[in-house]
């Protein structure tokens, strides 16, 4: 499979006010300094990964000064991608390519409860169940043949591959621990087996036409 290289941030540092969720680019800081910043970024990132970077940006944290997204464009960068919520906004401007990764494995209340209770053996992850449930039904549902009163249900014809969803899933740097790397690899072992499933490069999913 083709490994492709996104630009998540430049320092991954927080600048967010006391109090406030961490962000590298809240709307607090100058935005001359940020955009300097990820232009910076996407410079190096070209010079050091060639063809394999594409100049889409993935925040750290997941958030973004929603006053900042409609100047990426004109910083170089193509797309955006964050967490299931998606930034705020950023459906407003036509020139980003936006895909999002909405499946999140990580069981959060569960890793804070383990962290609390020395004793528990949660891994911090939800249930490899649960998370296939979160992304064939979707697909499944897409792809159903559904009820006409005008034509026979065998007349039934599949919608095109660009309309069914794209699923991302997140993953995390900071705690990509043993545990997750074996869920993955039952994930995509489960995964690849599905008729309903398919797989889509980063390249594909951020290419403009």
């Amino acid at each position: 499979a083709e490994v492709v290289v996104l630009q998540h941030g430049w320092r991954h540092e927080n600048h967010a006010v006391a109090g406030a969720k961490n962000c590298e680019y809240p709307a607090s800081r100058d935005s001359e300094v940020c955009l300097a910043e990820l232009r910076r970024g996407l410079a190096r990132l070209a010079t050091l990964f060639g063809p394999r970077f594409l100049p889409v940006l993935v925040p750290p944290w997941n958030r973004f000064a929603n006053t900042l997204i409609p100047h990426l464009a004109s910083q170089g960068f193509t797309g955006i991608s964050g967490g299931p919520s998606g930034f705020a906004g950023s459906d407003k401007v036509a020139s980003l390519i936006q895909a999002h990764a909405i499946i999140d494995p990580v069981d959060w209340a569960g890793r804070r409860h383990s962290r609390l209770n020395s004793t528990s053996n949660n891994t911090g992850l939800h249930p490899l169940a649960a998370i296939l449930d979160k992304i064939i039904s979707p697909l499944e549902a897409t792809l159903a043949p559904q009820p006409s009163a005008l034509r026979p249900l065998f007349f039934y014809t599949p919608p095109p591959q660009n309309s069914l969803p794209a699923l991302g899933l997140l993953t995390h740097h900071l705690i990509h621990e043993t545990a997750l790397w074996s869920f993955l690899d039952q994930l995509f072992a489960r995964l690849t087996r599905h008729p309903a499933v398919r797989f889509v490069s980063a390249r594909d999913l951020f290419r403009k036409d």
